[in-house]
């Protein structure tokens, strides 16, 4: 079962609760609250600021409209149970910038940037005439966790120095650490809230990518809501289907 479950009919996205577990509470799952939205026309991307917590949503039906579509100044979460899936919405995210003349930086804390830009060149992205011109750049994000003066001090020196290598308007995809502990829930939380005040009002636009497979730490809830709130966008990508997609301001 996917560690979320969405339903246009009941206007709600929700966390699997059977999917949370407290290693140190004998295994007992939360419940985390849905998430609310009102759909605003049919595949129509409209945006609209909820009060509180996200509302007045526009559903996509296709997460890959939504993520060439994203508009500058926003910040997009994608969370997703099949990494290939992931790649090809993050790529094609991607490519829609470098297409505009426009820069793309691809930070993993994950992945080997060799294999990331040999997968770029199998979708088909001209990875060394933009590697030529500067215009693309994959990089390996350093553990923020080990930065003395904290994760969030360790991101923003990372995300300064990317920022000022490149001039002009900026697609990043990011893939952080998964929330497997109550600290790297907490550290995302603080990251996710840098990033968006960091692209609001420029010209950037960014996807923050988080895998949901298999069991999920006890504050999970508190996390998805929190994600929910510091993105203008949401793209779910279980492994059995293409996704849904929905703007949430």
């Amino acid at each position: 079962m996917p560690p979320f479950s969405y339903s246009k009919g009941a206007r709600s996205i929700r966390p699997q609760s059977h999917n949370i577990r407290n290693k140190h509470s004998g295994g007992k799952t939360g419940a985390p609250e849905a998430i609310s939205y009102e759909a605003m026309g049919t595949d129509g991307l409209v945006p609209s600021m909820g009060k509180g917590r996200p509302q007045g949503a526009a559903i996509s039906n296709s997460p890959e409209e939504l993520v060439r579509l994203i508009g500058p100044g926003k910040h997009l979460i994608l969370f997703y149970e099949s990494s290939e899936h992931a790649r090809r919405l993050e790529f094609t995210f991607l490519s829609t910038g470098l297409r505009m003349g426009e820069s793309g930086l691809y930070a993993s804390s994950k992945d080997d940037p060799a294999r990331v830009l040999g997968e770029m060149k199998s979708f088909g992205i001209g990875v060394d005439r933009y590697l030529k011109s500067g215009s693309l750049r994959v990089r390996k994000v350093p553990d923020p966790a080990l930065d003395p003066e904290g994760p969030l001090h360790g991101f923003r020196e990372f995300l300064n120095a990317e920022r000022g290598a490149v001039a002009g308007p900026l697609w990043q995809v990011t893939r952080l650490f998964d929330p497997s502990t109550e600290a790297e829930v907490n550290s995302i939380i603080e990251i996710e809230r840098l990033v968006e005040v960091s692209v609001e009002g420029t010209q950037d636009r960014i996807v923050c990518s988080f895998c949901m497979k298999g069991d999920l730490h006890a504050s999970f809830g508190t996390w998805f809501t929190e994600m929910m709130k510091s993105h203008d966008g949401v793209v779910f990508v279980p492994s059995s289907s293409d996704g849904v997609a929905f703007s949430v301001k």
